[in-house]
């Protein structure tokens, strides 16, 4: 019986720490962005590598960024951190690192899409070293003691949401008091960018969209859907 009660909340801490971070579209969308900024010609190898602590490493303790200087307004939702600790900033900074000693892509995609090229590794590094640094900014890494299932699931199912659709720029979430908007995630790309320039040689040479303007085919396509639910 002490058994069977110790695997399962062996069971309910892998869960909760496992899906415990942006959702996979969502991370895919952002290293592309980094991509297309840096005109770095390896978009399928980034998107792949921005999943893969979560899918691969099985990464489920690194994605929480602790810091006692920003304020913190206790909530019923959530509780404050009561230390520093931020293992996803230094798991960015080892893969940036690693980055550094590797050959960027300078051909086109499809060369740079075999699987016994290298010339992409680079790039790879950088789309695991953005994984962790977008996990740093989702607000329920930054807190503890939140309700997954009730709040912070919910909150980054309805992110990826957006990221799925190509809603566009005018969006907002909002979670159990956690909010998230379309301007918030181009600045966190946009801060990711300034520490990769400053890391390495790359130097950015454009300022792409992050996600496309819903135009009258998505708007379409949403109003499908809203009506879809009231019918369900």
């Amino acid at each position: 019986m002490k058994k069977a009660a110790f695997l399962a909340f062996v069971v309910f801490l892998l869960i909760h720490q496992s899906a415990s971070a942006w959702q996979w579209e969502t991370h895919s969308t952002l290293a592309e962005k980094v991509c297309r900024d840096f005109n770095c010609s390896c978009i399928s190898e980034i998107r792949d590598a921005a999943v893969i602590p979560d899918r691969d490493f099985k990464d489920n303790i690194n994605h929480h960024c602790y810091n006692l200087s920003i304020p913190c307004k206790p909530s019923k939702y959530y509780s404050c951190p009561k230390k520093n600790s931020c293992p996803a900033i230094e798991k960015m900074e080892d893969w940036l690192s690693k980055s550094q000693n590797e050959n960027g892509c300078n051909r086109s995609s499809r060369s740079c899409s075999k699987l016994s090229d290298t010339s992409c590794q680079k790039w790879k590094d950088i789309g695991i070293a953005s994984h962790y640094f977008f996990d740093s900014k989702v607000f329920w890494h930054k807190v503890q003691g939140e309700s997954y299932s009730d709040c912070h699931e919910p909150f980054e199912a309805a992110v990826e949401k957006k990221f799925e659709s190509g809603d566009g720029s005018n969006w907002t979430i909002e979670q159990c008091g956690a909010e998230e908007n379309y301007s918030n995630m181009v600045g966190y790309v946009k801060e990711f960018e300034n520490i990769l320039e400053n890391s390495s040689a790359s130097q950015k040479a454009q300022d792409t969209p992050l996600l496309p303007e819903c135009g009258w085919r998505c708007k379409l396509r949403n109003w499908v859907r809203i009506l879809g639910s009231y019918i369900i």
